[in-house]
């Protein structure tokens, strides 16, 4: 898989990337599809009003929301606040692409929940958290929404995503 924070400055290196990368997978596949509705719940209240600019704790912007026009939070977020809500949009996804199936097969509840998350208003949002995650994440995480009939995101929308990525690589 493609994620997880690189060993970059960190003491323990690729090394210790590898086997928190690790630990993440066996913990979430080991959780009941219950649970991570509840945590789903928190992480997208919060991660929607940043999104929305509601000004929560991971609120702001890049730094072309300025020339834009963007409200001033937008504007004045720091790069680590920008880090931590692009992380958390990414973390999402990741956990989306192993479970998201198993969640929707399961229905009730938990299927009910991801059913009304706002994962395209924030993943598509002002913030462009998409343009900074992982593109293997970004894009193994569209072809299962798609697949799955996740509100919001359908073949045309995966098509422009491919289609953006080729551009951006061709530059």
């Amino acid at each position: 898989g493609g994620g997880g924070g690189g060993g970059g400055g960190s003491k323990g290196g690729p090394a210790l990337s590898k086997g928190f990368g690790s630990s993440f997978m066996m913990n979430i596949s080991e959780m009941e599809p219950e649970d991570m509705a509840s945590i789903r719940r928190r992480s997208i209240g919060d991660a929607a009003n940043a999104a929305n600019g509601g000004g929560g704790a991971s609120g702001g912007g890049r730094g072309a929301a300025a020339a834009a026009g963007e409200p001033q939070e937008y504007v004045s977020a720091s790069a680590a606040t920008l880090a931590v809500f692009d992380s958390a949009c990414q973390s999402l996804m990741y956990v989306l692409c192993y479970r998201m199936g198993d969640i929707l097969r399961g229905g009730g509840e938990p299927a009910a929940a991801l059913r009304a998350l706002p994962l395209r208003e924030i993943l598509y949002s002002r913030l462009h958290p998409l343009h900074t995650c992982l593109p293997s994440v970004v894009g193994e995480f569209l072809h299962r929404a798609v697949a799955a009939g996740v509100d919001g995101f359908d073949r045309a929308l995966l098509e422009r995503h491919k289609k953006e990525k080729r551009e951006k690589e061709a530059a």
